[in-house]
């Protein structure tokens, strides 16, 4: 459909889930039916959610993070303003935790190192993206996603060997009057974006 308006989900596995709750998929088909961005953010606001995910949203020229969990929807702005968006797999805004995961967590993890890599992804992403100057570039987008900041914790994880953990794939929406949908067939940083639009 040819709308300016795009959504993308992450897990956040810390928040409470519940089984009288949309699922994911339902919820970015039916963001992708909306005619406008604030129908899609009162439709995000509206409903139960059955998982803790991360929705990025954007709009024509307007950008907007939300971290759902059963009981709760929670705005998220790392930059003032909203012009610059960006999350990995850990909640920043929403306190609505799922005991049983947090206590599983505990059990498994008791140094609390199971959030390395999440925090490591998201330093990385504010350090390229939270004082920046110019406007996004598709080219600068592209940069961030094959950055590899962290040797242990890449935002691009790229193939070694028999590793089964890599980038298998990347993303980038361009919601312009004629959107635009870049798509890397593997990590980025080896694998060239190709360009598909809707007309």
């Amino acid at each position: 459909m040819n709308r300016s308006i795009g959504i993308y989900a992450n897990a956040l596995p810390h928040l409470r889930h519940g089984r009288e709750g949309l699922p994911v998929a339902f919820i970015i088909r039916t963001v992708l039916e909306q005619k406008n961005g604030k129908s899609a953010i009162a439709f995000l606001k509206s409903i139960r959610h059955a998982s803790g995910q991360n929705y990025v949203l954007g709009a024509g020229d307007s950008v907007y993070d939300f971290e759902c969990s059963a009981g709760k929807v929670a705005p998220f702005a790392p930059v003032r303003g909203g012009a610059v968006v960006y999350h990995t797999n850990h909640p920043l805004a929403n306190d609505d935790y799922d005991e049983g995961f947090i206590a599983h967590l505990k059990r498994v993890d008791p140094a609390g190192r199971a959030m390395d890599g999440t925090q490591a992804r998201f330093a990385a992403l504010e350090r390229r993206l939270k004082n920046r100057k110019e406007g996004m570039r598709i080219e600068a987008i592209e940069e961030v996603l094959r950055s590899r900041d962290s040797e242990r914790y890449p935002v691009c994880v790229p193939l070694r060997g028999t590793t089964p953990a890599f980038t298998f794939g990347s993303t980038i929406m361009q919601l312009s009057a004629e959107p635009e949908f870049r798509v890397s067939a593997g990590p980025p940083d080896v694998n060239a974006y190709q360009a598909f639009r809707f007309r």
